[in-house]
């Protein structure tokens, strides 16, 4: 007899979910490396504009994710003066799960450098 807070899942549900969390973590780590910059990342790749990828990181024995960062453009902060900028962000994640679970997250982010000190 199942409780009344089990819930049955087909094994392609299960794995699509799995996939979908491992990209949502590629997601998370590319905010992190983002947040963590004391000053704009460089430019690794000028063809996209990528600051920053990572390639098959593991979450568990199956998932895994990869993710890119790559420059968007910069831009004042209303009410901030002219030294404080945004820097927007697009952030590609793919998350994989068992032999076939694939999934895709795209993100922008936006981080405030101050520049010009």
């Amino acid at each position: 007899i199942l409780s009344g807070t089990e819930k049955r899942t087909s094994f392609a549900e299960s794995v699509h979910n799995s996939a979908v969390f491992s990209a949502d973590s590629g997601g998370e780590a590319a905010i992190h490396f983002l947040r963590m910059s004391d000053s704009p990342p460089q430019i690794v790749d000028f063809a996209d504009g990528t600051v920053h990828s990572e390639n098959d990181s593991p979450v568990i024995a199956t998932q895994e994710f990869d993710f890119e960062c790559q420059y968007s453009r910069k831009r004042p902060k209303p009410g901030w003066g002219v030294m404080f900028l945004d820097y927007d962000y697009n952030i590609d994640s793919e998350g994989r799960a068992a032999a076939q679970g694939r999934s895709n997250v795209d993100l922008v982010a936006s981080r405030l450098f101050r520049e010009g000190y």
